[in-house]
């Protein structure tokens, strides 16, 4: 018995049509946002939610918002010349909705965040560690040993601040530094 070719486009057409429909919508959760890229070129940023892309053309890229904790560690030279052991932990996250920052806003924070570093590990070591490190050193630099044993919260609450300003220029958001 042979098969009819009818039967066969037709489940052809049926299988192609039910994947392009399987593949046109995707789901963005409350901790994540989500970049949606046509061939290749960026063309928005989606918050928590159902969405429809076309399928095959485009591409979306889902950016978790958590906080999420880095730790730096390596070797400064205080003033007097002495080696300390340097261990930083920054809680940041990615731009998230709030009430001081308009939808416009988040979104080309967004949008320049995905377009010069496509994701967060990318950011966290072209930017996060890098800046921390050198705002460290600068600190540890310019101070005594004796003067960070002794005044050691004071050292901590400096670097605190020197490196929110610093990121204060990143859509991102620090919690805290340690």
């Amino acid at each position: 018995m042979a098969f009819p070719i009818k039967t066969l486009l037709g489940l052809s057409v049926v299988g192609v049509l039910s994947t392009g429909l399987y593949l046109s919508y995707f789901t963005v959760k409350t901790s994540e946002i989500a970049m949606v890229e046509s061939w290749g070129e960026y063309k928005r940023m989606e918050f928590a939610g159902l969405h429809f892309k076309m399928p095959f053309r485009d591409k979306v890229y889902i950016i978790p918002t958590l906080t999420k904790p880095s730790t730096i560690q390596f070797t400064a030279q205080t003033q007097d010349q002495q080696d300390l052991q340097v261990v930083i932990d920054i809680q940041w996250s990615v731009a998230q909705q709030s009430k001081s920052k308009t939808h416009a806003e988040l979104v080309s924070e967004g949008e320049g965040l995905f377009k010069t570093y496509r994701d967060r590990d990318t950011f966290e070591q072209a930017i996060i560690d890098t800046r921390t490190g050198s705002i460290t050193k600068a600190l540890v630099g310019s101070k005594t040993f004796a003067s960070i044993i002794t005044d050691r919260e004071s050292v901590q609450r400096d670097i605190q601040e020197k490196i929110k300003q610093e990121l204060a220029m990143f859509p991102v958001s620090v919690d805290g530094v340690q």
